[in-house]
């Protein structure tokens, strides 16, 4: 579960908070998923630590993938990584396998959950515009995820 939460000199701003159904969890099955299809026959203790260890949020989202990535998005992209599992195996993750369970939180279709905001990006989004039109820009130029 995620919530947006907006704050203001120090206060939450009770009237405005979004809940979206789609959190962590979502993120490692989806994770697990892709691993399994990979050969990879892991618990999902064991991909919950790789995705905390190892994921991250890509600033190119998979359905931008048909255009070419520009040279600063080829110098970004983190190498390969390997990751140790607890009974002494070693993974190589592809940038994509580190990276594309993180969609999830942005379409959360992916998780089969069909909510009227559609990812975090949305709810986030909806949660400031039901701030006082005052705020608004401060609240926009302070988020922390």
């Amino acid at each position: 579960m995620t919530y947006t939460v907006p704050m203001y000199d120090g206060y939450s701003l009770p009237h405005a908070i979004h809940k979206v159904p789609v959190g962590g969890m979502h993120v490692t099955s989806h994770m697990a998923a892709a691993l399994s299809s990979s050969h990879h026959n892991l618990s999902l203790e064991d991909v919950k630590g790789m995705k905390e260890a190892q994921g991250y949020v890509s600033s190119r989202s998979p359905y931008t993938v048909a255009s070419p990535p520009t040279s600063i998005e080829l110098t970004s992209f983190p190498p390969p990584s390997s990751y140790e599992l607890p009974d002494g195996r070693s993974i190589t993750l592809s940038d994509t396998e580190r990276s594309a369970s993180y969609e999830v939180l942005f379409d959360t279709t992916l998780a089969g959950i069909d909510t009227s905001y559609n990812g975090i990006h949305a709810a986030l989004h909806h949660t400031i515009m039901k701030c006082n039109l005052d705020i608004r820009k401060d609240v926009y130029n302070n988020i922390v995820l």
